[in-house]
């Protein structure tokens, strides 16, 4: 870790800068003294960063970095004075992304002071922060200051504040402090109390330490008082459960006490009743999810256990018996968020059964929205349903409504593909003329221009950018789009996004402007000006890094961009709640037996790296691409689910003897199945947009899948 970020962790100084600079584009910032004061400041040379500020002082455009930078390099060398004044300045440039910040180092810095009001000045200022509406900014640790704090506190409040921060903040880096304070406080007291140490165990498995929580749930007391015992066996049930561990043991424990928490019983119920289901004890499952309807059904888990207990049939081939569940879970609770997934199941329970007209009826409210997900599927659907009922004018009629409401997606290549069963051939985009070309953007190089060049938020976002912090220039620019599109005309406005993200490795924004203000630009053909919508929507992102680090996956380079696109919307630096990290979302278990194939060392924070990224996330897609047997759809499943879990399933001979349309529709996984639709979709318009080429979806399954040792 850089010397002066290190150092200000231990003091709570995080920084608020996106992220470190690469080593090319450090140095080639160094001419400039913005950029060379970051240089510095991050490889702890504090001197040096100071001297490079008093180089650009007056001509620095992003005077509120400069400002930030100052403050916490005084902060760092202990100059409370020099920190105040740097940091109350920046608090008062309401416009800086930095300003908010600002008042909490300000305070900071009142507390490095020596004099005693001054500490009791700064505790003020902390305590009217804190007042303020919503969190402090993420840079700001609480603990930390709720710390410093103590010491003006009297003993007896000591002790309650500490024990607090000890609940509040397990794991914190200053924890062994706060227990070496409370045992100088309060030598002769237990650290916790057992409903305190639970309490303590509760938030561990909120911060998803489960690990820990299970060891001290371990080191509770063998003889609690009942109401602390229940407790505790509730959060055992509850942790092992979210460990995905264990889930048998998870849902004997919430079965058992279930009824003895109170207001918590459906929830424990609940929560038992998924595990239980998860240990593939599916007949317990379903009786205790229809246990809790009839015991609770007013509360707020009934509505997914009535669900559940009919899609766990229908998951396991019992369509007979899924339908009637489903049907009456629809009748019971017609309002429940639940009732779209519901209807779609009793529908594709009555298709599997061959009961066409009942299938027909029950998506008929579905096939009246207009999101693909909802509608495009409950459409085609019904064609399927009219076709193999023997209505071949409806199921045509079915198919080009599908291509000509959503073309280039999944249901739209499958429609198409149902088609040429009828020796019907259907254009791409439809039957209807696709014109729109969505807003204007000027032609030609916008940033050559002389009121371009001249606009300040032009010039600072420009002068980030050559200091070696294009992430910062990124949302900088985001910052200020809104004024930005007022001062300009739309075209020129437009063009001048469309130049700047790209050049500041920003492709994500991009991205996301293109799908929300494309214009109808994506329903009509990539030529002219609605082409360079879509190559915002779709961009090749990091297509260098891919050409020279992502051959060494045998997928194509336009399925790891739909995957990339999916999985993190060319983000580098996107972390999901399961420690999925960088562009191709890779998780450190799996990235490390990646990079000992590839002969690569891997440390934490390397999946940031876009190279390291491309390189082992697109050896790793590709040899599941290669292991089933090139197959779009399956090979986006088995990244998303696991090649276990594919292999599961293509082995199930429910599912397996299917037509690949009806396959995706029976993978277990609602987050896979969607998955692989929407990794497809996407890959169909890479395709389209840099190839002119249309993919078409077999709809044969290719059931074999390589022998090999990519089970991870």
């Amino acid at each position: 870790m850089r010397v002066a970020l290190a150092i200000a962790c231990l003091l709570g100084v995080t920084s608020a800068i996106a992220t470190p600079r690469t080593a090319a584009a450090a140095t080639d910032a160094d001419a400039t003294p913005l950029g060379a004061a970051f240089a510095a400041y991050e490889r702890g040379d504090l001197a040096a960063a100071e001297a490079a500020l008093a180089r650009g002082d007056g001509a620095i455009l992003n005077a509120d970095y400069a400002l930030y930078l100052r403050g916490s390099i005084a902060l760092l060398q202990g100059d409370a004075a020099a920190a105040r004044v740097a940091f109350t300045r920046l608090a008062t440039m309401p416009s800086s992304r930095f300003a908010e910040q600002a008042a909490w180092r300000a305070a900071d810095a009142l507390w490095l002071s020596p004099s005693p009001d001054d500490k009791r000045l700064a505790a003020k200022e902390y305590a009217t922060l804190k007042k303020r509406r919503g969190p402090p900014p993420a840079q700001i640790d609480l603990a930390v200051i709720e710390h410093r704090l103590l010491s003006l506190a009297p003993p007896a409040q000591q002790v309650a504040r500490l024990r607090q921060l000890l609940i509040a903040s397990p794991g914190h880096p200053l924890e062994s402090q706060f227990i070496a304070d409370l045992r100088r406080v309060a030598p002769r007291q237990p650290l916790l109390a057992p409903a305190q140490q639970l309490d303590r165990i509760a938030q561990l498995a909120a911060q998803r330490d489960w690990v820990v929580a299970m060891s001290e749930l371990a080191a509770l007391p063998a003889a609690l008082p009942k109401p602390l015992a229940l407790r505790a066996q509730f959060l055992t049930g509850d942790t092992l459960f979210r460990m995905r561990k264990r889930y048998e043991e998870a849902g004997r424990l919430l079965l058992a006490i279930y009824d003895q928490l109170g207001a918590d019983a459906p929830r424990a119920m609940f929560r038992g009743a998924r595990a239980l289901s998860r240990a593939d004890r599916d007949d317990e499952a379903i009786s205790h999810y229809l246990a809790l309807v009839a015991k609770y059904p007013r509360s707020e888990q009934a509505h997914e256990a009535f669900f559940l207990a009919g899609w766990l049939e229908f998951n396991r081939g019992n369509y007979a018996l899924a339908a009637p569940r489903l049907a009456a879970m629809i009748a019971k609770y017609p309002g429940s968020e639940w009732r779209g997934e519901a209807e779609w199941f009793l529908a594709y329970s009555h298709y599997l059964l061959a009961q066409y007209d009942l299938a027909i009826a029950a998506l008929a409210r579905l096939a009246r929205s207009d999101e693909e997900q909802i509608g495009g599927k409950a459409r085609y659907w019904t064609a399927r349903a009219h076709a193999l009922r023997g209505d071949k004018a409806a199921a045509i009629a079915g198919y080009k409504d599908v291509v000509n409401t959503w073309p280039l997606t999944w249901y739209a290549t499958l429609a198409r593909t149902r088609l040429a069963e009828f020796t019907i051939a259907m254009p791409p985009l439809g039957e209807a003329p696709r014109t729109a070309t969505g807003p204007l953007i000027e032609p030609g190089d916008p940033l050559v221009l002389p009121e371009v060049v001249a606009d300040p938020l032009i010039m600072r976002v420009r002068e980030l950018q050559a200091a070696g912090l294009p992430r910062d220039a990124g949302i900088e620019l985001q910052r200020g789009e809104s004024a930005l599109r007022k001062r300009f005309a739309a075209p020129r406005a437009w063009a001048i996004l469309h130049a700047l993200y790209p050049a500041l490795d920003h492709p994500g924004r991009l991205f996301k402007l293109a799908t929300s203000y494309h214009g109808g630009a994506l329903r009509a053909a990539p030529t002219g000006n609605a082409r360079r919508w879509w190559e915002a929507a779709f961009p090749r992102a990091f297509a260098g890094v891919i050409a020279t680090r992502g051959h060494l996956g045998a997928a194509p380079p336009e399925f790891i961009f739909a995957i990339m696109r999916v999985e993190s919307g060319y983000d580098p630096h996107v972390v999901s709640f399961a420690d999925a990290q960088g562009l191709l979302q890779m998780i450190p278990p799996t990235t490390t037996r990646v990079a000992g194939s590839l002969g690569l060392s891997y440390g934490e924070g390397d999946l940031f790296d876009v190279a390291f990224n491309i390189e082992t996330g697109s050896w790793y897609i590709g040899g599941l691409f290669e292991k089933f047997a090139r197959q779009v759809p399956i090979a986006a499943a088995s990244f998303n689910a696991g090649p276990v879990a594919m292999m599961r399933w293509l082995n199930a001979p429910h599912m397996n003897t299917r037509p690949l349309d009806e396959f995706v529709e029976l993978v277990s996984f609602r987050e896979t199945r969607e998955y692989m639709k929407r990794v497809t979709t996407h890959y169909i318009r890479y395709q389209f947009l840099y190839h002119d080429a249309v993919y078409e979806q077999p709809l044969t399954l290719q059931r074999g899948y390589r022998a090999d040792d990519l089970n991870y």
